[in-house]
């Protein structure tokens, strides 16, 4: 419904007509004012593109926003810019007065003659154009004498700035005059004209957000501040830091691995980990101007899909649903133009629940979405490789992971859940401290599932039903605690409301139960998520008639919608749609328990082609939960576990060891998995008692193992590696915990796998090894890449030994993390090795030490990295290594970037001997100026070098 406000603001002719006025008249207008304030200042660089001349202008780029940078970086022309955009280019380009950030001529004119000056006249037509902006709502009652006032005032302040500019740069009289008469032709005719739907881009997503607004409703009153995920990427860019975390409110500028300003954010997480939550946030964020997001001032529109509520291949019939107010009489045609003017944020949450349509709309989408635009797409990781391989080629992607909640955002969450505002402070704090014991109390393994916020909600609903016993850590075993207690609760009411025995209620609230299950699985088959129809919710109620209230007493899963149904009546949906997936499993359970099945007959119950690749997809969740609850229930035999295990087999984008863990591995289950692994086997944190056990029954020919997490605290670890050296495989190690902290070695966990009795070859190993750690080494004589973190003089030297006889070693990466070394050591690298060094620790008083010790390791290498040096001591570095012989591929600087380009970077200065001459190269150490390059490949960060440095 559309609502006063709204459709005032849509229907005011007179809004619109102003609005052209300032966006198309004043625009121009300032437009040429730049155009002939900027060649005749200019005028002895006539090729000058004014997006370089911000660059050399000290501060020029400062608080340009990403999308005017953009525009800058495509080296658009000054028609194609904004008036928010000019304004700046006039400041800073045009030999103007300088706007000083306490006040200016500018905006704080103290004399008639400042006041009636070109400088401020161009503010107040700037602000005329943000007031529109920002205070939309006021103009919503614009009479044509409100316009008639505000077009006559704007028309003077153009034809003023237009006379200005002409006399201060030698235009003719004529010329001039016939530019103001332009402008009152021109805002004569806006003023009386009609738009063909009365509708401009600009006003479009001012409407939309207002309609989203009250779409939200009180929803939007209530939403909470984000309960702080932690969200990482992998990145390949810095030479210490191989993970990085990064941060909600500037996720707009997260980065893709080389450097790229992303174009798509591709957001994977697990189950309950706040993939929708966080979707919802960002767009609440936005809605409520909440300074929260700073980087979504930059949007002109935020849109929010659920891929399980669309079942339509068309976008504008999508919108027309969303946005029935806004759009309105818009045509298609002019609907596509006005979204491809407009910076959104398209946010697609959930394409594990997308149907053929939605995927076919998402794919429109991506093609759709120009370069000012971005698409935040969420999903299960398990769905990763089918959705980068449907990415359209040259748009750059960022891969980011949601890990959870952060230490900080688990307490905010535990204490919105335990502590309630009418009870005293004592009282408050009292049951939050009693949880965080009972959380201390579990396992590890336990504890690090409930970083997961789904898990941890249903583990305090537990907890407020005094449910205290061990339940586990999968969905399914907190599900299934939750309705015990809640069944528990029915019955109680039940036998106060009723004469029926105990036996008797419990068999009818069981078969009002199964209707249930039956329900959340028809839903599943139809691709219909959450939201229980009228027809499903009138069987249930006509079942539970005899019940209190079924939302009250499952309201673990039912919630009432924020909507309405047709007839006004209101509506009630699951709480989460794995929630739903859990109670279709529970009727999958029931008919497995009444009668045999195979694999056609399961394939003909979830009503797909096992032949067809993708269809068993959407039932992926279900089935894990199926075989979790008939482990539970002690009614897993090892026939339906083959059945099982074969139908998940055929999901696109199935991990099998995930199988093994719903299974609370049982070996049933994990023989059966085993038939089905492929040949090379990933290792991470979440799946090493997995992997553990599958090698009882099968061995790869390939082991990648990657570990993010403190190998200490992986219980399983050690008698997994214990089960790969009995195993001829060949294994790639890959220990990131050690590259971002630095205590302890990985020694003991490679000690397992170099035994004299193991079998299996090390190809690669990322990590560190202590001093005795290096006589490792030799035990690996297969060893193609060795990667290690070098925090003494005795592990450098030993490790340069080894690779003087290591005759397989192809790459030596060393991360040297200590000052003080004695430069006069007697050994060097291997002469066929790839040597990279890093030296992050290393300052301008060990320069001269570091290039001795260099020249006696090796007199060629592939990169050479600093951090620490200054300008004056990579000189000295560099002119060391040139004297002593010394030659690098890549001389190369970790450095920080807290810009526009934000992040840790790996900057290049090219070779050494440098290319350049030495105060070129202080200069470009000493002040990078780190640019966005645009390329057909998307955009890449790069040191500027003038073009001496390059000959």
């Amino acid at each position: 419904m559309v609502t006063p406000s709204l459709q005032t603001l849509r229907s005011n002719i007179n809004c619109d007509r102003y609005f052209n006025c300032v966006n198309v008249v004043a625009q121009r207008e300032m437009c040429r004012v730049f155009m002939w304030l900027y060649h005749h200042t200019h005028q002895h660089e006539p090729g000058l593109y004014v997006g370089d001349c911000l660059r050399r202008t000290p501060n020029g780029l400062r608080n340009i926003k990403t999308k005017q940078m953009a525009k800058l970086n495509r080296r658009e022309k000054p028609v194609n810019m904004d008036i928010t955009l000019l304004y700046i280019l006039l400041q800073r380009t045009c030999n103007l007065a300088e706007d000083r950030p306490a006040g200016s001529i500018w905006n704080k004119p103290t004399t008639p003659a400042e006041e009636q000056s070109l400088e401020h006249t161009l503010y107040k037509i700037k602000e005329m154009r943000n007031e529109f902006d920002h205070e939309i709502l006021s103009f919503t009652h614009m009479t044509e004498q409100d316009l008639k006032d505000r077009v006559s005032k704007l028309c003077d302040m153009c034809c003023h700035i237009v006379q200005e500019a002409g006399q201060s740069t030698g235009r003719s009289p004529q010329s001039v005059k016939e530019a103001t008469d332009n402008i009152k032709k021109s805002i004569n005719d806006l003023q009386t004209s009609w738009p063909s739907s009365g509708i401009t881009p600009q006003k479009f997503s001012i409407c939309a957000k207002q309609e989203q607004k009250e779409q939200r409703g009180t929803a939007l009153d209530k939403s909470i501040s984000f309960f702080m995920p932690v969200i990482k990427r992998v990145t390949g860019m810095t030479a210490m830091t191989h993970e990085e975390v990064l941060y909600p409110e500037h996720f707009l500028k997260w980065r893709c691995v080389d450097g790229t300003l992303p174009q798509i954010i591709f957001l994977r997480g697990d189950t309950g980990a706040g993939k929708t939550f966080l979707s919802q946030q960002v767009l609440d964020v936005w809605l409520k101007n909440n300074k929260m997001i700073e980087d979504l001032d930059e949007c002109d529109l935020v849109l929010l899909i659920q891929c399980r509520d669309v079942f339509t291949r068309d976008l504008i019939h999508l919108l027309r649903h969303k946005l029935p107010g806004t759009i309105l009489s818009c045509g298609p045609v002019e609907v596509e133009n006005i979204l491809n003017s407009l910076r959104i944020l398209w946010i697609i949450d959930g394409y594990e629940e997308a149907s053929f349509d939605a995927k076919a709309l998402l794919m429109s989408i991506f093609n759709m979405a120009g370069p000012e635009q971005i698409v935040l797409i969420t999903s299960r990781p398990e769905y990763s490789l089918e959705i980068t391989s449907m990415l359209p080629p040259g748009k750059p992607v960022c891969e980011v992971t949601l890990c959870g909640l952060s230490s900080e955002g688990r307490s905010t969450l535990l204490r919105s859940l335990l502590i309630r505002d009418n009870s005293d402070v004592t009282e408050r704090n009292e049951e939050y401290y009693k949880f965080m014991k009972y959380l201390q109390q579990l396992t590890p393994e336990v504890q690090k599932e409930l970083s997961n916020p789904l898990k941890l909600i249903l583990s305090v609903q537990i907890w407020k039903e005094k449910s205290m016993n061990d339940v586990g850590a999968t969905l399914s075993h907190l599900y299934a605690a939750i309705q015990d207690v809640q069944l528990k609760n029915v019955i109680e009411k039940l036998e106060v409301k009723c004469s029926l025995t105990e036996e008797e209620i419990c068999e009818r609230v069981q078969n009002w139960l199964q209707i249930l299950y039956k329900v959340a699985f028809n839903m599943t088959i139809k691709n219909r998520f959450m939201i229980i129809d009228e027809s499903d919710e009138k069987l249930l109620k006509d079942k539970g008639m005899f019940l209190p209230s079924y939302t009250d007493c499952f309201s673990t899963f039912l919630t009432p919608t924020t909507d309405y149904s047709p007839m006004g009546l209101t509506q009630y949906m699951f709480v989460h749609n794995t929630q739903q997936n859990y109670f279709a499993a529970q009727h999958i359970c029931y008919l497995m328990s009444e009668e045999t099945f195979d694999e056609e007959k399961l394939a003909k119950l979830l009503n797909v082609d096992l032949s067809q690749i993708g269809q068993v997809d959407r039932f992926y969740e279900v089935l894990l939960h199926t075989i979790s609850i008939l482990i539970i229930q002690k009614n897993l035999n090892k026939d339906t576990a083959k059945v099982l295990t074969k139908v998940i087999n055929h999901c696109q984008n199935c991990n099998l060891p995930d199988v093994v863990i719903y299974s609370e591995y049982s070996d049933v289950v994990v023989r059966e998995v085993s038939s089905f692994m492929p040949d090379s086997w990933a290792v991470t944190d979440t799946n090493v008692k997995a992997i553990y056990q599958l090698l009882q029954y099968a061995t790869p020919s390939v082991i990648l193992l990657i570990l993010e997490e403190n190998p200490d605290t992986i219980v399983s670890l050690k008698p997994l590696l214990n089960r790969i050296a009995e195993r001829s495989v060949k294994i790639f190690i890959n220990f990131l915990y050690y590259f971002l902290q630095f205590e302890n070695s990985c020694d003991d966990y490679i000690k397992i796998l170099c035994e004299s009795s193991a079998k299996c070859v090390i190809y690669s190993l990322k990590g560190k090894l202590s001093a005795d750690g290096c006589f490792l080494l030799y035990k690996m004589p297969d060893i193609r890449k060795l990667d290690v973190i070098v925090q003494n003089q005795t592990t450098l030297e030993m490790i340069l030994v080894f690779s003087q006889s290591a005759e397989n070693l192809e790459e030596l990466a060393l991360h040297i993390t200590v000052r003080d070394f004695n430069p006069r050591i007697c050994v060097s690298a291997g002469g066929w090795v790839s040597l990279d060094v890093f030296l992050p620790f290393i300052d301008d008083a060990h320069v001269m030490p570091v290039t001795n010790l260099l020249r006696r390791m090796s007199s060629n290498y592939r990169t050479l990295a600093l951090s620490g040096v200054s300008a004056e001591g990579a000189r000295r570095f560099v002119q060391g290594l040139k004297a002593k012989g010394v030659r690098v591929e890549n001389l190369s600087r970790l450095v920080k970037i807290d810009g526009e380009i934000k992040g840790v970077f790996l900057l290049s200065y090219g070779r050494v001997p440098l290319r350049c001459t030495e105060m070129q190269f202080i200069d470009m150490w000493h002040d990078p100026e780190v640019n966005l390059v645009v390329s057909n490949s998307g955009l890449q960060v790069n040191v500027a070098i003038t073009p001496n440095a390059q000959n």
